[in-house]
């Protein structure tokens, strides 16, 4: 699925813009689902049980654990493929739903790596977030940035749109201050099991179609 030249990509520099590449079935359920539990978690005041993170945590993880409808998404033959392109061979571990809504603008990531948060901080296991983008990134409502070759780049990426984001690769994004609904679905692999309470850890052996 993936060039020669994009695997080059990802491994020489960390991370991979890959766009238009998501059914357009697919990003309506995701965004549709994520905002319903992106809605749940700020009532909540923090991140929904038990599954996923046990820390206060505005986005949702482990999403498909609380609605399946996300399921045949993060284990889909377009999620098989990819991961397999780039892991020698592809564990399930976490699909997290990232929304900044507009009622709750307070929402930023300092600069971090995904490997930060949880039990490879020594990034001994190859790990993957294929970044879903469901809501079109603009200058004021939080794009990513990637740090590659000394500084951070703003992705304006498009609903559609994946970014895939070594573990070990540092990213960041500011608040969203456009008033409109910005979303990301994260869904993330790993090259071997990683045993962390709450999250995945099967192989990825199957997927939907």
């Amino acid at each position: 699925m993936l060039t020669t030249d994009q695997i080059k990509q990802y491994h020489d520099t960390g991370w991979l813009w890959l766009r238009d590449v998501i059914p357009e079935e697919y990003i309506h359920t995701a965004r549709k689902v994520g905002q319903e539990l992106a809605t749940k978690v700020y009532a909540r005041q923090g991140q929904l049980s038990p599954h996923g993170p046990r820390r206060f945590w505005k986005g949702v993880g482990c999403a498909s654990a609380f609605d399946k409808r996300l399921t045949p998404l993060y284990r889909s033959k377009l999620m098989y493929d990819l991961s397999n392109s780039l892991l020698k061979q592809s564990y399930l571990y976490n699909d997290q739903i990232v929304y900044k809504m507009p009622f709750h603008p307070e929402f930023s990531f300092g600069p971090h790596c995904d490997n930060m948060f949880g039990p490879n901080t020594d990034h001994a296991i190859h790990t993957i977030n294929f970044s879903w983008v469901l809501d079109d990134f603009t200058t004021d409502n939080g794009p990513l940035e990637m740090y590659d070759q000394g500084e951070y780049k703003t992705l304006l990426a498009k609903a559609g749109d994946i970014i895939a984001i070594r573990g070990d690769t540092f990213h960041r994004s500011e608040n969203n201050n456009s008033g409109i609904a910005r979303g990301l679905y994260a869904c993330v692999y790993t090259e071997q099991p990683i045993q962390f309470e709450n999250f995945y850890s099967e192989k990825f052996t199957h997927h939907s179609s």
